[in-house]
């Protein structure tokens, strides 16, 4: 099993060098990405975070990753 708690730090690093902010919903998403070795949804996403977040969140959150790269 991958262990993410490591990863995290790099990405912490990975989100300021692109200019981003550390906030908890992008580390959260990061996270789930980790966890899951096949492509996911924005809408997966979303139920993963149970109600911490709503939709829009997700999708900039995931559209910030796509304009500096981190995601495809």
């Amino acid at each position: 099993m991958l262990k993410v708690k490591p990863l995290i730090g790099d990405f912490k690093n990975i989100l300021k060098e692109k200019g981003l902010k550390c906030t908890p919903i992008r580390l959260s998403v990061i996270e789930i990405f980790l966890k899951n070795d096949k492509p996911i949804s924005a809408d997966f996403i979303f139920k993963k975070l149970k109600g911490g977040v709503d939709e829009v969140t997700v999708y900039r959150t995931l559209s910030s990753f796509e304009k500096c790269g981190i995601v495809k």
